[in-house]
Parts: C-alpha cells; structure tokens; sequence
C-alpha cells in the first residue's frame, strides 16, 4: 500500500547541509532518518558502531510541515552531499523536501526553480538510544575548542579529556610526540558552564578531529563524560539539537 506523500519546507536551507555534514563526519553511507508529527529524528550508530548521531528537529522549526503517517527514510550519503553542494549556493529562498514512497525531492522555492531527485534506499534498523550516566559537564565555545583538538592533529594517536581540580585538559600522545592543552573552568571565554566531578577519558583521535571540525560552526558544545566511557558532544540547532556519541578507547596494558 501507497503511504502519502510528505511534505515539509525548512525554514533555514542550512538545516539540509547540517544534516548531510553530521551523517559525513561520521563516515555513514546513508543518512537515515523517521518523520512523524512530532518532527524529524535521526538515530543512527556509523558502520565501526564506534560513534553514534543523534537529531532531533521538532516540526514547529520547519517554515511548514505536513507528515501524515510516521516513516523511516533513507538516502545515499554521496547522491545527497552532491545535491547539498548545489543547494548550499542558494540564499534567501526557503527549501521544499517531498517524500513519497520510493523517492525524495529537494527544490527551492523561487526562480529558476531547481529541483532535485534522490532515490530512496531500504531502511536499516534505526540504533537504539544507549542511557549512559554521564555526570561530568563543560559547555564550551565551540570555535575554541575545535582549535584544542586541532593542536593534537598529526602528533596524537588519541584524545585525552580530562577534568582536575578546576582544570580542563585536553591531550594527546603519539609516536612523534606529546601534547597538553589546559583551560581553567573559570575562563568565561571558553568554557561558560561546568558541573559534576573530576573525569578523564580517552578517545579515538579520527572522530574526534572530525566530530569537533563539524561542531565549530556552532556556537557552543556542552561535552558530557565521565572515566572511560563514552562521550557526548550536544549542541542547540534551533528548538531541536544535534548529539555525536563516541566510544571511548581502552587503554592497553
């Protein structure tokens, strides 16, 4: 049986982009995401089921946002980054997406009208919410902290974050080399928020760099962790928000 037709037009045509550099972050081939009444909701781990994104947009951000029935979609990661390239070059017009049962389509609303036509994959089973306690958490400047993690690349193997007595580190080490990176939790300029114990944790440095590149755009990132478990890197994306979840490297002994 036919389900009918979707149809929602984005406020902000960066949405689409933010949604296609999130899922490319994280190496996914397909984005795959469910849209119900409630809005549009992505829930997926990437293929080393290392790290995993989490979003959610409510349908009041959408400019309008007609979802008769709740459905799962998913699209070629490479067919929609070629699409968002062309999208990206389109400023001031609100952006339509129609979803119908084996098809997406993406058009602006103006002129000349370019429309574009995506088709749809099979669904995988969509990841189920991990409930990890994560006591430890610094909200920081995202621009910032970005360039903490870039004074690691090509020197660490892995990150180190680690919260003492005050103290916000971040570290790396490697064959070539050390490097320590330390801001006081009282450094308004770059970490405006902080609670809960000292934590220290080690993590994979490709997702790092990658998860912190896509996050700088962003105003803030409140980083969730606690002693060698996963992390989480949250930030605000309208009423909605965005959440990479990374697993956290075992050290050898």
């Amino acid at each position: 049986m036919k389900l009918k037709k979707a149809k929602i037009t984005l406020k902000n045509p960066d949405l689409l982009v933010w949604l296609n550099e999130a899922a490319a972050a994280l190496v996914m081939p397909e984005l795959q995401f469910t849209i119900n009444e409630d809005g549009l909701t992505v829930s997926k781990l990437d293929s080393s089921k290392a790290a995993h994104l989490k979003v959610f947009i409510p349908a009041t951000d959408f400019e309008s946002y007609n979802v008769p029935v709740e459905r799962v979609v998913c699209i070629d990661m490479e067919g929609l980054t070629t699409i968002v390239k062309r999208i990206k070059r389109i400023k001031d017009e609100l952006i339509e997406v129609e979803i119908s049962d084996n098809e997406m389509v993406i058009a602006n609303v103006g002129k000349p009208r370019r429309e574009f036509t995506i088709n749809l994959l099979t669904p995988s089973e969509n990841s189920k919410d991990l409930v990890i306690d994560l006591p430890t958490k610094v909200v920081v400047d995202a621009e910032e902290m970005n360039e903490q993690v870039k004074d690691l690349i090509g020197i660490a193997a892995y990150a180190i974050i680690e919260v003492v007595d005050g103290i916000l580190t971040v570290n790396g080490e490697g064959d070539k080399g050390k490097v320590s990176v330390q801001t006081s939790l009282t450094e308004l300029e770059m970490v405006k928020s902080h609670e809960g114990p000292n934590a220290k944790s080690m993590y994979a440095m490709g997702y790092f760099e990658e998860a912190f590149k896509f996050l700088k755009q962003f105003d803030t990132i409140e980083i969730s962790f606690t002693d060698n478990k996963p992390i989480t890197l949250t930030t605000k994306l309208g009423e909605g928000e965005i959440k990479i979840l990374i697993a956290p490297r075992v050290e050898r002994r």
